[in-house]
């Protein structure tokens, strides 16, 4: 039975139908695969435009609303790709739950199956999560973006569905781009294939071609024929410069050693690199500024001394500054809680404390990759307002 590779992501516009169409087109023309792409992005399909399908008389949205059989919705294309279009003339809402049912009647009469997803996370895409065996994850080297990943991420970790692992699409060289290196560490999945910025592709996709076939011989051409070799486990090197940069790099790493990523270490030891389990091996980043449990403003030292809160609610001296403008008082003392309100001051003592400790657990959990960065920034702001509020009793 062919694997169903779905191709997903959680933002719209990062290129998921052009790498389901170049992939495809690159699978069945060059590898000669059996291949079937099927455009499960009901709300907005875009798949059989790209591969020049302007009208196709039966659709996916056939196969689920009218019961008809998803043979008779499978177009062969010029290149061999065998395509299951979308429509673009229904307007209202289907139901996608039999879409795993459909595609499971035909897969294995194929090498693989690319499932094209819409974006975010609506029915219709869980319903291509349901549908997949393992999934790709297409997104841009933007930090912004490649944030949002943690959502399909932790969505398939839910599901228990592997991913294969990240293509990083529409890479122009910024300076304000992250690196391969810097998307794989923060995500926790080894990056599959990079795929540049180039006007070529636009102008394929204008034409109702893709650029494999349009500019055969072009760098993206070449980008999206070395990725889909990968997925299938062979070697692709194309045109002579690209076999003496091969061969140079061969040359490189037999005399230098080369540092291996955190992905790669995993692979070495034999270790899962998917989202279908809490891994303990996910990096850890440091954080750049750590949590400091600090004193109301009002009695807040100044650099470099600690504040200890004691149970009768004192706190230590604080010094001059050494280029004050004005002499400050050298003492800082509240009055003592009188023998009946001490039980009080000890209660807050024990919320502080827990305060704290969950503190210490919500930072574990972000170092861990189990965590959103701006949940988490979310959560630390309102427990520093807590211990504030606890502090200046």
């Amino acid at each position: 039975m062919g694997t169903v590779l779905g191709v997903v992501s959680a933002k719209g516009g990062v290129g998921k139908t052009t790498t389901v169409a170049n992939l495809g087109v690159a699978l069945a023309k060059e590898f000669k695969k059996n291949i079937l792409a099927v455009d499960g992005n009901i709300t907005a399909p875009n798949l059989a435009l790209y591969l020049e399908m302007v009208r196709p008389p039966v659709t996916i949205y056939d196969v689920l609303e009218k019961n008809i059989p998803i043979t008779h919705s499978i177009f062969t294309h010029s290149s061999g790709l065998d395509v299951v279009p979308g429509s673009i003339r229904e307007l209202e809402a289907i139901n996608t739950d039999n879409l795993g049912y459909a595609i499971g009647t035909v897969s294995d009469q194929y090498d693989m199956v690319l499932l094209d997803s819409g974006p975010s996370v609506g029915s219709d895409v869980m319903s291509v999560l349901k549908a997949s065996d393992e999934l790709l994850i297409v997104t841009v080297p933007e930090f912004l973006i490649v944030a949002t990943t943690y959502k399909t991420v932790n969505l398939a970790r839910t599901l228990g569905k592997p991913i294969r692992g990240i293509i990083l699409n529409k890479v122009r060289g910024k300076k304000y781009e992250m690196t391969k290196e810097e998307v794989e560490e923060t995500v926790g999945l080894p990056v599959l294939g990079v795929i540049r910025e180039d006007s070529k592709i636009r102008e394929s996709v204008n034409h109702g071609l893709s650029v494999i076939e349009q500019y055969p011989k072009s760098r993206p051409s070449r980008e999206f024929k070395a990725l889909a070799a990968r997925l299938i486990g062979e070697d692709y090197v194309a045109g002579f410069f690209a076999k003496l940069n091969l061969l140079f790099s061969l040359w490189k790493d037999l005399l230098f050693e080369k540092e291996e990523t955190r992905v790669q270490q995993w692979q070495r030891k034999g270790e899962e690199v998917w989202a279908g389990r809490v891994r303990p091996q996910i990096p850890t980043r440091e954080l750049e500024h750590p949590i400091e449990i600090s004193a109301p403003r009002e009695m807040r030292p100044e650099h470099g001394h600690e504040v200890e809160l004691r149970p009768e609610a004192e706190f230590r001296p604080r010094p001059e500054p050494r280029h004050a403008p004005a002499p400050r008082p050298q003492v800082y003392q509240m009055p003592k809680a009188p023998a009946e309100e001490k039980p009080v001051v000890y209660s807050i003592q024990m919320r502080v404390k827990s305060i704290e400790a969950a503190m210490d657990r919500l930072t574990k959990n972000y170092r861990d990759g189990l965590l959103a960065e701006p949940v988490y920034m979310d959560l630390k702001a309102k427990y520093r307002e807590e211990l504030r509020k606890l502090k200046g009793f």
